[in-house]
């Protein structure tokens, strides 16, 4: 027997045998490894999107722009493992985009350099970008000269540019990710098929949204004051109901330019709504300044109310008339002519709430103290007040002392039978204007009194004492002429001294 030739086959057909077995070794190691490498790549895609799933709860429980931009790059920085991020907004103007929100490792002359830096709109690079909502891809080996020069001016040499907005649309914003070359090899590498890169858009797109309801939020509530809703617990305009109202004690205002009639009418429609709403501009957020709340707009007036103090109110009262001579200033340099306001305040119940029907609501104060305050602004012009008070309001603030305040008049205004004591506030007043109505204050007082009295005469040479030194007082001028009506003809046993006014 040939032993040799047996034991050399045999040694043959083991070694093809484990020749075999060894290459399906390698293929199970491979397909082990490629299990491995999906199941790694599916365990990244659940994180991320689990990641992105707590980012939008956390979008969710903020309605503060610069908190998401926040949430935003710090997931890019600390889930995405970039190095830098940028999001840059649109200029007011519109005509470019500007940094809104920065982190990463920068050095402090590249934050400073990018609090200034601005981005075109119409960049020629961005055009795919801002025509068709692509996003640009710069990885580090990239061979678009002009990529690369535009990562330089962001201090990135890989990124990624999204577009916050959706396709077709006008970019809200731009979100920028990526890295610098030094910190590149530590980082998740900008690839344009990454996991990273995918997660990024998805994070863009919620970011869109978020941002898009911030956008209507911050309008509704142009329309809807914050205060307003606060004044009824109701945490968004969509809770906001027809019928909803809430009756309490507060203090109301009405203000009103004088003469906007004979203002306006020498302008043309454009530059009405532009004066108008220049003046709204400076007097309304001293409104909200002092807790109060703007009903509405009436043409060139404002209806406000302050839930609170009535102090509340005739401080923002004293402040807006401040106010309003700083902006005549403005005004005279531009070659304008100056401006009055009148401010009506009253205190008293009432009810503000939400009238209208079902397809168009707006917010109103109902009440008859509505209507007196109103009226009491008007009473402004009648004696060239800045600001008329009731006494309702007057015996509402903390300490009228506070304040300088001086008596009006007893007054029953048009369509009302209930006799109103009203008081003038003149802090607001020129500084010249104050210390003659402080010096003539006791005399015109006593004039007053004397009036009621019924001696006429005596109150004449009283009102005479404040014209001597305040001859354009029109309170004192109102006085003397009613005390010579009187004189001449007479007053009835149960006559009071209340004026009647005859139009509103």
């Amino acid at each position: 027997m040939d032993t040799t030739a047996d034991t050399e086959k045999g040694i043959t057909e083991l070694q093809k045998e484990n020749q075999q077995l060894t290459e399906q070794v390698r293929r199970l190691v491979a397909a082990e490894n490629e299990l491995y490498r999906i199941q790694s790549k599916l365990d990244l895609k659940l994180r991320l999107y689990r990641q992105l799933y707590e980012v939008s709860k956390q979008f969710n429980a903020t309605f503060d722009l610069d908190e998401v931009l926040q949430i935003v790059i710090q997931f890019v920085l600390y889930e995405l493992n970039f190095e830098r991020c940028l999001v840059l907004l649109p200029t007011l103007e519109g005509k470019a985009f500007q940094v809104q929100a920065l982190d990463g490792y920068y050095t402090d002359g590249e934050q400073e350099a990018l609090s200034k830096f601005q981005l075109s709109a119409t960049e020629p690079t961005l055009l795919p970008l801002i025509t068709k909502a692509e996003r640009i891809i710069c990885p580090a080996n990239s061979d678009q000269q002009a990529l690369r020069e535009l990562g330089h001016r962001f201090h990135m040499d890989e990124y990624a540019i999204l577009s916050l907005g959706g396709k077709g649309e006008e970019p809200i914003g731009l979100l920028i990710a990526g890295n610098s070359a030094e910190m590149a090899g530590n980082q998740e590498r900008v690839e344009a098929e990454g996991e990273a890169i995918i997660s990024l858009a998805n994070l863009a797109n919620q970011a869109t949204t978020i941002m898009k309801n911030l956008r209507f939020y911050q309008a509704s509530k142009r329309f809807v004051p914050e205060e307003f809703l606060e004044f009824f617990q109701k945490g968004s305009i969509v809770d906001i109901a027809l019928g909803d109202h809430l009756s309490k004690e507060m203090t109301i205002m009405f203000t009103d330019i004088r003469s906007f009639a004979s203002i306006s009418e020498k302008m043309t429609y454009q530059q009405v709504f532009d004066f108008v709403n220049s003046y709204y501009e400076q007097v309304s957020p001293i409104i909200r300044t002092f807790k109060g709340f703007i009903v509405k707009y009436m043409g060139d007036g404002i209806m406000a109310v302050f839930p609170n103090r009535a102090d509340d109110a005739l401080q923002a009262a004293i402040t807006k008339q401040r106010c309003v001579a700083e902006y005549n200033e403005h005004r005279l340099k531009k070659g304008d002519p100056p401006i009055q306001i009148g401010v009506g305040l009253h205190t008293g119940h009432m009810m503000v709430g939400v009238v209208g029907e079902v397809d168009r609501m707006q917010g109103d104060a109902i009440s008859d103290h509505v209507n007196l305050a109103s009226r009491l602004e008007g009473l402004t012009k009648f004696y060239d007040a800045s600001i008329v008070i009731s006494s309702a309001t007057h015996q509402r603030l903390l300490d009228p002392s506070n304040y300088k305040i001086r008596y009006l008049d007893k007054v029953c205004v048009k369509g009302k039978e209930e006799v109103i004591q009203l008081y003038e506030v003149f802090d607001g007043d020129p500084p010249e204007l104050q210390m003659l109505k402080l010096e003539t204050q006791a005399d015109l007082a006593k004039a007053q009194e004397l009036y009621y009295e019924k001696k006429f005469v005596d109150a004449q040479v009283e009102l005479f004492k404040v014209l001597g030194r305040n001859p354009t007082d029109k309170v004192a001028w109102h006085f003397l002429v009613q005390a010579a009506q009187c004189l001449k003809g007479g007053v009835p046993e149960t006559w009071s001294g209340e004026t009647v006014m005859i139009t509103k």
